[in-house]
């Protein structure tokens, strides 16, 4: 998980520690969409195209995740904007986890592989631990700071230098 999102995750439960209130307010409702993908064959990439794949997943989920850091310096206005950021930012850790599972997979090189894996450990375990933690500041406290990915994330993008 790139820094930007955990920065987002923390400025999220810190405007939501502070506004008890917003636990009270109407929850956001998203609506689940069905993933229709049709199994493909996995045809394995060398290095160069893993982690041109992975540089471009990085810089995505961080321009996606910079409109949430704008909503978020306002959340202290207004309790609701920091709810629905956080929708969207759980939103976006799926994402994530989605389109970073096949470029793990797809990956040819040993070291980069295993890096890329590492991160989507740590991606999934901090998924299923905001969803767990539900609106809760003290356990989305406790998630963020129980799963720091941005060494891992560091890692990849130094074996892909």
């Amino acid at each position: 998980m790139t820094v930007v999102l955990r920065n987002i995750i923390a400025t999220t439960t810190v405007a939501l520690a502070l506004f008890g209130a917003a636990a009270c307010a109407d929850q956001p409702q998203v609506d689940p969409k069905p993933s229709s993908s049709p199994s493909k064959a996995v045809t394995l990439a060398d290095k160069k195209t893993t982690c041109e794949a992975y540089l471009k997943l990085d810089s995505e989920m961080e321009a996606k995740a910079k409109p949430l850091a704008e909503k978020m310096a306002g959340a202290d206005k207004d309790p609701a904007v920091a709810l629905s950021a956080l929708v969207e930012l759980k939103g976006l850790v799926a994402e994530y986890d989605t389109k970073l599972t096949p470029i793990a997979a797809a990956s040819s090189d040993a070291q980069v592989k295993a890096a890329i894996e590492a991160e989507l450990v740590e991606v999934r375990a901090t998924k299923t631990d905001l969803d767990a933690a539900g609106l809760d500041p003290e356990k989305l406290q406790a998630a963020i700071e129980n799963h720091s990915s941005s060494d891992l994330t560091d890692k990849v993008k130094a074996l892909c230098g």
